[in-house]
């Protein structure tokens, strides 16, 4: 027989042992049927134990009492008497102070816990305190360490039971201990994205409604006045260069306000910015100036550039240029001031569009980490969906090794 037919004849052999299938949850039911029979049975064994315990801790109650009675007549054994007098009285309140447990897998476990704390410490007594009355009353006390090593005995065969009945079926309860964590666990999660895809909905909607009054709110209007100001703004500045440029007397100015000794603000202005000063000077008395100032310069008084004198004497011979220079300055800051205005009163459209554009914008970031958060729940519950798998294949491998069947 080659080797492959012969691990076919070993599963066919297994097949056959587990001819009775169980579905998971039927499977549970038997193992829990299973597992309480078992428990009664334990609980049976144990409780029989302890009562022969019980009965044992009864003996053991009058060996100290009889043991209790013991004197001396040798007056050096008299601390040894009053240490094992002191041993008794000790040792019997502790025994009296344990109860026959009732029928009961609480009260069983609590009865052997409390025997073998007493029997660690009975009567309170150092190893050199023992040694003293086993020197002094060894015939009479040597019963009493038989009685507590048959008690002990006891004590360990009735948690030897309990704890082979628990290791039987550790394994199977640590499984479906996890397996109840992990549906726990995806309860939890499935639960948060749920409340994440409602709050998804609500935001995908706020968007939606958002996008449509960024639709409703017409900026053209707002865009045309904001290019219009930039043109105003434009010309104003080339008017201004163009004065600045015309009204190129600054040295003669100068040299008239010192020669005449003149305080004028007017002359003062033409002398920083003559485009500025072309605005205050609304009677253009600024040429009376330039021609009182080229009069000395002809008479030889004050001193200044030949190109100078003859741009004075250009200005002074065209003055209808400084009222046209005058009136572009005026008209552009005049059109200015008209469409700020226009553009002010746009002003509450435009916020109101800047405020949706930024809620938008932050509804668009929280929808986005809702989006992420969603997704990362859903790999964590595949995951966990996946040890779930695997504990539950584990879980069906030991019922079926337990009952006996094939559990699918």
């Amino acid at each position: 027989m080659s080797l492959l037919s012969k691990i076919r004849n070993i599963f066919n052999e297994k097949d056959e042992e587990l001819q009775e299938e169980l579905l998971l949850d039927n499977a549970l039911k038997q193992l829990n049927t299973k597992i309480e029979n078992s428990k009664n049975e334990v609980l049976e064994n144990t409780h029989r134990i302890s009562t022969e315990i019980y009965s044992k801790l009864k003996d053991l109650h009058v060996l100290l009492s009889t043991l209790e009675k013991e004197d001396l007549e040798d007056k050096r054994g008299k601390a040894s008497k009053d240490i094992k007098d002191r041993f008794c009285s000790v040792a019997k309140q502790q025994i009296s102070s344990i109860e026959n447990p009732e029928k009961d897998f609480d009260d069983v476990n609590k009865f052997l816990n409390d025997v073998s704390n007493t029997l660690n410490n009975l009567g309170g007594l150092t190893p050199k305190q023992m040694l003293h009355i086993k020197f002094f009353f060894a015939e009479q006390s040597r019963n009493i360490p038989k009685r507590t090593d048959e008690i002990r005995n006891l004590v360990n065969e009735a948690r030897k039971e309990i704890e082979i009945h628990d290791a039987e079926y550790i394994k199977i309860k640590t499984l479906r201990y996890e397996i109840e964590e992990i549906n726990t666990d995806i309860k939890e999660k499935s639960g948060a994205i749920n409340d994440s895809e409602n709050y998804l909905d609500n935001l995908r909607n706020r968007v939606e409604i958002l996008s449509e009054e960024l639709k409703k709110i017409n900026t053209d209007s707002i865009e045309t006045a904001r290019k219009g100001l930039e043109e105003i703004e434009k010309r104003k500045r080339q008017s201004q260069q163009e004065a600045d440029s015309y009204l190129d007397i600054e040295r003669l100015i100068k040299k008239l306000k010192y020669e005449k000794k003149i305080n004028d603000y007017i002359l003062d202005a033409y002398v920083e910015s003559p485009s500025k000063a072309l605005i205050m000077d609304a009677e253009l008395k600024i040429i009376d100036s330039i021609k009182e100032g080229l009069k000395l310069y002809n008479e030889d008084k004050i001193d200044i550039d030949k190109k100078k004198a003859e741009k004075a004497e250009e200005i002074l011979n065209n003055p209808q240029k400084l009222k046209e220079l005058r009136k572009n300055i005026l008209d552009s800051e005049k059109e200015l001031a008209e469409k700020e205005k226009e553009l002010e009163k746009l002003l509450p459209l435009a916020n109101k569009r800047k405020n949706i554009e930024k809620e938008k914008v932050f509804s668009e970031e929280a929808l986005k980490k809702a989006e992420n958060t969603i997704k990362s729940l859903k790999n964590e519950i595949a995951q966990l969906e996946k040890n779930k798998e695997r504990l539950i294949i584990e879980l069906k491998m030991s019922l079926s090794e337990k009952l006996n069947v094939n559990v699918v």
